[in-house]
């Protein structure tokens, strides 16, 4: 499992707010997906075996001054 926090590190972040610590949204950088979270849209189908899917619960606009 890839944790938000160690994606925003490896990418140089220094300060960040944190959001949905849980872990259940979708990490986008650049268009693409870093991380999926435990969640499936279809859980009461099936809650302990469906595979997990994206989900957007959290929004953020991140940019950083070189």
């Amino acid at each position: 499992m890839i944790w938000q926090r160690e994606i925003l590190i490896e990418l140089g972040i220094q300060k960040a707010m944190g959001f949905d610590p849980g872990g259940s949204s979708t990490l986008v950088v650049d268009g693409k997906t870093l991380n999926i979270s435990p969640y499936n849209s279809q859980y009461e189908k099936n809650v302990y075996s469906l595979s997990s899917e994206p989900r957007t619960v959290a929004n953020a606009v991140i940019g950083y001054i070189c």
